[in-house]
């Protein structure tokens, strides 16, 4: 019943509908005018880079702490896995990463006259160059920041009133 009302009511308007037609002169213009700029493509997002290293092979990886003040080592293993062209079927699910969070809290800072003579108070125990925190050890300590190693990382722990958080694995 519906299609029959419909062509009732549409089908002479249609057979009076002026359609509108191109001449021969309007294609020739047409091809004449030069198409209008592409839009450039955007371009995918660079992967982020590797932390900064030094030159050389032997170079440790040097971490600062991040604008929250973590010490983020759970992360640094991770490789961020990308693709030149978007890929919508890749499986990007990764497991949440088992971590400990350790405060470093740095209550003062003791300064001698030579490069040996520097200590440390670390969550109120006292620390000198090439004693042992967990399992990193402490390479040098100056007025400003106390570097700790564990293998080829090396961790630039700033001293500040507030404690710094490292994340270990």
């Amino acid at each position: 019943m519906k299609s029959w009302i419909f062509t009732l009511l549409l089908l002479p308007g249609i057979a009076d509908a002026q359609v509108p037609t191109m001449k021969a002169a309007d294609l020739a213009a047409l091809a004449e005018t030069a198409p209008p700029p592409r839009a450039p493509v955007p371009a995918t997002p660079a992967p982020p880079l590797p932390p900064a290293r030094d030159a050389g092979p032997d170079a440790p990886i040097v971490v600062v702490p991040n604008a929250k003040g973590i010490l983020d080592l759970a992360g640094i293993g991770q490789t961020e896995d990308s693709d030149r062209v978007p890929n919508p079927f890749r499986v990007r699910h990764r497991p949440q990463l088992q971590f400990r969070e350790l405060p470093l809290a740095i209550g003062s800072v003791l300064v001698g006259d030579g490069a040996g003579e520097a200590a440390v108070i670390i969550n109120g125990e006292l620390y000198a160059a090439g004693d042992r925190l967990e399992d990193m050890a402490i390479t040098s300590i100056t007025a400003d920041s106390v570097e700790l190693r564990r293998g080829p990382i090396l961790l630039k722990v700033p001293v500040q009133d507030q404690p710094t958080i490292l994340r270990l694995p």
